[in-house]
């Protein structure tokens, strides 16, 4: 079986890259449009789809990305959105010849068109800030079973631009400078509050910040010393209840609850996640724990928020959260807020 090729192109030719005046990509960050003939979205419809299943429980699975199908004859509008797909089947002549000649160099093109699956991934090709992946070959059948193959690494083409977008979002807004001084005066840890956020509850070891409209809280607890409990999914939700008990009657839905070990900024840390509710109101939605372990200051952090927005798309919201958690820091003095 020949070997099936990948290319990463960040510049694929000067036409696209080039030039003063380009407008700025279309679209929001989180929607996925895919181009292609009717009978690619007959065949591969589902198999793409498949890349992009990722979500949240609120408590309906919400996607992070929304993936929208258009056909050929559009591609001169949408090859103008931040993320795009293009399909182009290369065993019949037609639009998608035309455009993946276009596209491509003319040495790729052909060895595509010849015998193998090329996937490319293009960065700002059509216009500024944008991320294109061109899936390219004669044989339907083998495109599937690469995409199969490499579907993680055509979500996550999209999602560190997505989160890099983010964090540009997080870093242009204006920030609480009284939260952020208070928190390190006091405890020697900040992060990078935004303006709305007001502190709910300060005990030992222990702050609530919160902020509506729509209405989200974010917590952070920590222990001296390093608690190995604390990196075990059981002592992590004993220790996601006890905070629940503390924003007054929030409890875990166990039934719904993932976790994993992962990376908090650049800290090894568990994640727990899952749905939250209220023990005495009509109310839940997506919550995320964090755990980690912070040598310098030699404290175990624990870092909880959740997101109560019904009947609206919430994956946005939630993963400007994630981020903002993340800007945390024992360091705030000697580098600040670091992206």
């Amino acid at each position: 079986m020949k070997k099936i090729i990948v290319f990463l192109f960040f510049s694929i030719f000067i036409l696209f890259t080039c030039g003063e005046g380009r407008k700025g990509a279309k679209g929001a960050f989180d929607n996925v449009f895919v181009i292609s003939n009717q009978e690619m979205q007959d065949t591969m419809k589902s198999t793409v789809d498949s890349c992009f299943i990722y979500g949240i429980r609120t408590p309906a699975l919400q996607q992070y990305f929304q993936v929208g199908w258009v056909g050929m004859q559009k591609f001169d509008v949408y090859s103008e959105y931040k993320n795009v797909i293009f399909l182009a089947n290369l065993d019949q002549e037609g639009q998608d010849q035309k455009y993946a000649k276009a596209i491509l160099p003319d040495k790729q093109y052909q060895l595509a068109a010849k015998d193998s699956t090329y996937i490319f991934s293009i960065k700002n090709p059509f216009a500024l800030n944008q991320t294109m992946i061109v899936i390219a070959g004669k044989n339907i059948e083998r495109m599937k079973n690469h995409i199969r193959q490499q579907k993680d690494w055509i979500y996550n083409k999209f999602n560190k631009r997505y989160v890099n977008r983010i964090k540009n979002y997080i870093f242009g807004k204006e920030k609480d400078n009284k939260i952020i001084n208070r928190l390190w005066d006091k405890y020697h840890w900040t992060f990078r509050a935004l303006d709305g956020y007001k502190v709910i509850e300060e005990q030992d070891n222990f702050i609530w910040l919160g902020r509506m409209h729509p209405f989200r809280w974010i917590s952070f607890s920590w222990e001296a010393g390093k608690k190995p409990k604390l990196f075990t999914k059981e002592g992590l939700l004993t220790k996601r209840q006890e905070i629940g008990a503390k924003y007054d009657s929030v409890g875990t839905d166990t039934s719904a609850l993932g976790s994993h070990y992962t990376n908090f900024k650049n800290y090894e840390s568990l994640k727990l996640y899952g749905l939250w509710y209220h023990k005495n109101q009509t109310k839940g939605g997506p919550f995320a724990t964090y755990s980690f372990y912070d040598k310098k200051t030699n404290r175990t952090f624990v870092v909880d928020f959740l997101l109560y927005n019904p009947g609206e798309r919430s994956t946005n919201i939630f993963r400007r959260m994630e981020v903002l958690v993340q800007t945390f820091t024992t360091e705030y003095k000697k580098k600040g807020f670091v992206k």
